[in-house]
C-alpha cells in the first residue's frame, strides 16, 4: 500500500510515480514471494537487489542515484523469510532535492524480539503546498500555468521547501503465540520548512525560462499570520509509542491472506526538544484477500475517518484508483485500489 499526502490536481502524477515504484518493488520484494520453493532454489547467506534512479525535471534538474536492498537468509532453513534486511536509498536532483534513507529490519538481531530502525534525511526543494483544510482548500491551477500570462504568478506558487531528519527505533515481542505482539519504540523528527529558494532553481536556466521571484502561497500564509512566526521554520517532534499488533499474514513481503491490525499510542511530551506536547491514538486494520489464483495480488480499499482538522489532510494512492468520493462534514472517504489489501485507519 502506498500512502501519499497529496491534493487532487497532482493525483495523476502521483499515481504514475506509485506505478513505477510498484514495478521496482515487484522486482526486489516479489522475487522472493513463493512459499513453495524447490530445495535447489533455497538461498543462503547474503542476496541483494539493485535499481538505479534516473529522471529529469525542468525545475529540479537531473536526478541520479539508486536503491539497494540486502537480505541475509542465514543457513536457508527459514527461506523465503530473511534473518536481516538492509534497505538503502540515495538519490539527488542536481538542484538540491534528495532522499537519503537507511532502513533495517530483523527478528534475529535480538533473540525473541523484532527490531526495526529507520534513519532518513529527506530534502524537497519544491514540495506541493495547497494550504490548509485538504480538499476544501482553494486551488487555482492558472496561478501556476505559465501559458496563461493574465493569471500566472509562478510555477512555484503552490510549492515550498522542506527538509526532514527522521530516526525511528521499534521493538516487537510476543504476547501470545506468533500473532499477537506488543510494540514499543521511539521516534525523532526534525522538520525545516520555508519558502522556495528561487535563486537556486533558476541556476542554469535561460532568461525566458526563469522563475519569477515572487512570494508563494506558503510565504503568504506566513505574512497573513496563518502560519505563526514560531512555526514558520519548522521544529522538533519527538514521541514515544506503545501498542499491540495482531498479524496473521501468510507471507509478510507479499501476503495473499490474513489480517494485520495495530493499536498504537503516540505520546509527545512538551519536553525533550518538542515544540508542543500531544497524545495520539492510531488504529489501523488491513485484511488481505486473494484476487488471482496464480499471482497473489489482493485488492485494496482504504477507509479513513477523522474529525475536521484545519491544516491536516490525508489521501491514499495506489496503482489503480477505482472508487473515490467524499462525504462532508465528517470527512469520510472510501477509496478502492488494486492491488494489495482491505484497510481501515482511524487517527484520534
Amino acid at each position: 500500500m502506498f500512502l501519499c499526502l497529496t491534493n487532487p490536481p497532482g493525483m495523476q502524477n502521483i499515481l504514475k510515480l506509485c506505478l513505477l515504484f510498484a514495478i521496482f518493488l515487484s522486482d526486489i520484494v516479489w522475487a522472493q514471494n513463493d512459499t513453495l520453493v524447490p530445495p535447489e532454489n533455497t538461498k543462503t547467506g547474503w542476496s541483494f537487489g539493485l535499481v538505479p534512479a534516473v529522471s529529469y525535471n525542468s525545475d529540479l534538474g537531473f536526478k541520479y542515484g539508486g536503491v539497494v536492498n540486502f537480505f541475509h537468509y542465514g543457513d536457508g532453513s527459514r527461506y523465503p523469510k530473511y534473518d536481516h534486511s538492509l534497505f538503502l536509498e540515495i538519490s539527488r536532483y542536481t538542484k538540491g532535492s534528495g532522499i537519503n534513507r537507511f532502513f533495517y529490519d530483523s527478528d534475529q538481531l535480538i533473540p525473541g524480539l523484532r527490531t526495526t530502525a529507520d534513519l532518513s534525511l529527506l530534502t524537497e526543494k519544491a514540495m506541493a503546498f495547497y494550504g490548509f483544510n485538504g480538499y476544501d482548500a482553494v486551488y487555482n491551477p492558472q496561478l501556476e500555468n505559465d501559458n496563461n500570462p493574465e493569471e500566472y504568478i509562478s510555477r512555484m506558487f503552490y510549492r515550498h521547501e522542506r527538509q526532514i531528519f527522521k530516526f525511528t527505533f521499534d521493538l516487537q515481542g510476543k504476547i501470545k503465540g506468533n500473532h499477537l505482539r506488543w510494540l514499543a519504540g521511539i521516534s525523532l523528527f526534525n522538520t525545516q520548512v520555508g519558502g522556495v529558494d528561487i535563486n537556486a532553481l533558476n541556476k542554469g536556466k535561460d532568461e525566458e525560462d526563469l522563475l519569477p521571484d515572487v512570494p508563494g502561497l506558503y510565504d503568504r500564509y506566513v505574512e497573513w499570520g496563518i502560519i505563526s512566526e514560531k512555526e514558520k521554520e519548522g521544529g522538533w517532534n519527538n514521541h514515544l509509542k506503545l501498542g499491540v499488533v495482531y498479524d496473521t499474514r501468510d507471507f509478510e513481503p507479499n501476503p495473499s491472506k490474513g489480517l494485520w491490525s495495530e493499536l498504537i499510542f503516540f505520546v509527545s511530551p512538551d519536553v525533550a526538544g518538542n515544540d508542543f506536547g500531544y497524545t495520539k491514538m492510531s488504529i489501523t486494520h488491513r485484511q488481505y484477500v486473494p484476487c488471482f489464483l496464480r499471482k497473489n495480488l489482493p485488492w485494496h480499499c482504504g477507509h479513513i475517518i477523522k474529525p475536521p482538522s484545519p491544516g491536516r489532510y490525508h489521501s491514499i494512492c495506489s496503482l489503480i484508483s477505482l472508487v473515490r468520493f467524499t462525504m462532508p462534514p465528517t470527512q469520510t472517504r472510501w477509496e478502492a485500489h488494486a492491488p494489495f489489501a482491505v484497510s481501515c485507519a482511524i487517527e484520534l
